[in-house]
């Protein structure tokens, strides 16, 4: 005795799979990109206006492969190192004092909160196509 499975909508089914990964790596790289470049955005706005350098070297670059996109943002300026973690005070071999600098924390706050709204946007497009998410790990 044999057993027999019927499956309607089989046609329609294999068409919505076939297509899927199509449709999620175009929203993906939809979301990837204006999330990226939102970013650079912010970053621009809030790093302070002395000489523009910083401002200037924000750079946005994107790696795209078969079916994923990667956006990163970096800022080229010799200096945005030392203004994003700071420095401890200075002294020149004679002793003087050259102070310190306080860190900017530009791109280590924006670059977290951005990439977490993104990963939201991105499981909430995947959660729109019927299927689970569970970012727990």
């Amino acid at each position: 005795m044999g057993a027999k499975l019927t499956l309607e909508g089989g046609d329609e089914f294999a068409a919505w799979l076939f297509g899927l990964p199509s449709r999620l790596s175009e929203k993906g790289h939809r979301i990837v990109t204006d999330t990226t470049e939102r970013a650079a955005a912010e970053m621009v706005a809030a790093y302070p206006r002395r000489t523009g350098t910083l401002k200037g070297s924000i750079k946005t670059t994107f790696i795209e492969t078969k079916g994923s996109t990667r956006g990163i943002v970096t800022n080229t300026a010799k200096h945005a190192l030392l203004f994003e973690v700071g420095s401890e005070a200075r002294h020149t071999a004679l002793g003087a004092n050259r102070g310190s600098m306080p860190p900017g924390k530009v791109m280590t706050v924006i670059a977290p909160r951005r990439r977490k709204q993104m990963n939201e946007e991105l499981f909430a497009e995947v959660r729109e196509e019927g299927l689970t998410v569970d970012a727990s790990g």
